[in-house]
């Protein structure tokens, strides 16, 4: 008898480590609200379905402790939501997704797609010695309801690992390597990769941030490989679309025409460098990229300018389409569109474009406001609505692009942060709004405002509920 009890004392010591040893996905069940609703600006910090406004609540960064990264034992940095009618009572906010959202990545947020909210979140694994392996990365996803949340993908050290949701699956660089890993399926495990793309490899994944239930011209993923040939600089770009087959989008020798004399074909055969994407009105995606030749065995390449070129949904590529906005190569680049170009912070804020009626790069316009040109410091956060907004010294200001009107000040104090997701331009119950972090409490706040006026005087509110040892 004596030998049963101490066998029974051990199992439930044994059953009480691992149950606190462990974390676990329950979470209270919630109303999903309307799943088939447009999806409005996923990958940020903000996204709205419907009735609903989500959001993350503050960034929280790594934390020390697993538990504190418990599923469940987060309020700051985890995803909240409040229905649109009740924004002036965050009392009302509910905790859908109770982990924090945190990775050094660029384009670190969360999307909606069917019935699941998507994100990232640092493991709460530890080593030996105790310590959160906080540099691994986990990729999850959440039901709308509160259930269901599963692991989709674990990387070690992947904490800057770039990456991009879609309604197809997750689309992820690893060791140079694109993968595919759907999420049309029921289970996953968290340590198997997904499906191999392509190997040492460039990419660049323009941001899709509306979801009305289908596939999107934006959903694509571009990429370039270089020439395996040795002394050949040169490399080829690609379009996959997440869930199907990638496509070569520009060869070798795809500038290389008949009437391309063959000591000059080098001039016409290119490597490629990225610099952003814009979704144009109609769906299709703007590309910006650089393109440099090269000459002989030499890796010092040419520059031969930057280029814009306008994709629909099959990718197809016409070298006659293709325009070029300078003959230098441009970087802190933000797009507007194929017709308007795009605007560097290189040096002071310029517009670059391409006259049509010219057939030639439009001469730069340089930007300048009520105290003459914009300073390259500035942080270009949002292009929308024939404005431009961005930040100078965590102030938010907005510019209309022909430049015919005043730069307007936007918020009352400079509060706004940088560091971690871009302020974003959100319409929220048919108002423009300002969404940001801000510096002072790593919190998200919002306020409304008028694009066409300034607004010095409104004082921006918290989106969200603050921890008990945040409140002042």
């Amino acid at each position: 008898m004596k030998k049963e009890i101490i066998i029974v004392i051990a199992v439930l010591l044994v059953a009480a480590f691992v149950l606190a040893g462990c974390e676990s996905y329950k979470n209270a069940t919630f109303d999903a609200g309307d799943t088939t609703a447009a999806v409005e600006s996923n990958g940020g910090s903000v996204v709205k379905q419907g009735d609903y406004v989500y959001f993350i609540n503050g960034y929280a960064d790594y934390q020390t402790k697993a538990q504190d990264n418990w599923f469940g034992n987060v309020l700051k940095g985890a995803i909240m939501r409040i229905k649109t009618a009740d924004l002036a009572d965050m009392s009302k906010a509910e905790v859908i997704v109770p982990k924090s959202v945190v990775s050094s990545a660029s384009n670190t947020g969360f999307s909606i797609y069917g019935d699941y909210i998507y994100y990232v979140s640092p493991s709460v694994s530890e080593d030996r010695s105790g310590s959160v392996q906080k540099d691994d990365l986990q990729f999850l996803r959440t039901g709308l309801n509160g259930q269901n949340t599963q692991v989709i993908l674990e990387i070690a050290d992947g904490t800057s690992t770039q990456y991009k949701y879609t309604s197809k699956g997750l689309t992820y660089v690893k060791d140079g390597d694109l993968y595919f890993k759907s999420t049309e399926t029921k289970k996953f495990k968290k340590d198997k990769d997904g499906e191999l793309i392509a190997e040492d490899v460039t990419v660049f994944m323009p941001v899709n941030q509306y979801y009305k239930g289908e596939t999107t011209t934006d959903d694509v993923v571009f990429y370039t490989k270089s020439s395996e040939g040795t002394y050949d600089y040169t490399q080829s770009m690609y379009a996959y679309v997440p869930g199907g087959e990638a496509k070569e989008i520009i060869g070798k020798n795809t500038f290389v025409t008949a009437a391309t004399a063959p000591d000059q074909a080098y001039k016409n055969q290119f490597s490629f460098g990225f610099l952003g994407a814009a979704t144009e009105a109609n769906g299709d995606v703007t590309l910006a990229y650089t393109k440099t030749y090269y000459a002989g065995t030499s890796s010092t390449g040419t520059t031969a300018g930057t280029y814009l070129y306008r994709f629909g949904k099959t990718y197809a590529f016409d070298p006659a389409k293709e325009v070029q906005i300078s003959t230098e190569a441009l970087t802190k680049v933000s797009v507007i569109g194929y017709e308007q170009g795009v605007l560097s912070t290189a040096a002071t804020m310029t517009k670059y474009a391409y006259d049509a009626a010219a057939a030639t790069a439009a001469l730069p316009e340089v930007f300048e406001d009520d105290n003459g040109s914009i300073s390259s410091s500035a942080a270009i956060v949002a292009v929308d609505g024939g404005y431009v907004y961005y930040v100078i010294s965590n102030q938010l200001y907005s510019y209309k692009l022909d430049q015919s009107s005043y730069v307007n000040v936007l918020g009352a104090s400079a509060t706004i942060s940088t560091s971690f997701i871009n302020p974003e331009i959100v319409t929220i119950d048919g108002k423009l709004n300002a969404v940001f972090f801000n510096k002072d409490d790593n919190y998200l706040y919002r306020f409304a405002f008028d694009s066409a006026k300034g607004n010095t005087e409104v004082e921006a509110t918290l989106l969200g509920r603050q921890k008990d040892s945040d409140k002042k």
